[in-house]
């Protein structure tokens, strides 16, 4: 996945098998967050997806963390 940023916008070329690959992520993401609605209550494996899948998101969005903001931010874009 390759991330481009321009003045206007962002610009995110991915291969079938990375779009794929995300979409997986988030169904993964949202099976978590309906078990919890269900039940109330996490699981250990459940908290170990969720970093899983924000780490691997993060990457694959090519984002870094700010320490003075205290979130994770467009490297070299915009300062939202």
């Amino acid at each position: 996945m390759k991330v481009k940023h321009l003045k206007n916008k962002v610009v995110i070329e991915t291969s079938k098998e990375d779009y794929y690959d995300l979409v997986n992520r988030i169904n993964q993401l949202n099976g978590i967050l309906n078990t919890l609605h269900e039940i109330n209550d996490f699981y250990l494996s459940d908290i170990t997806t969720l970093e899983k899948l924000r780490y691997e998101v993060v990457d694959l969005l090519d984002l870094g963390w700010s320490s003075d903001k205290y979130k994770y931010v467009v490297q070299g874009g915009d300062k939202w």
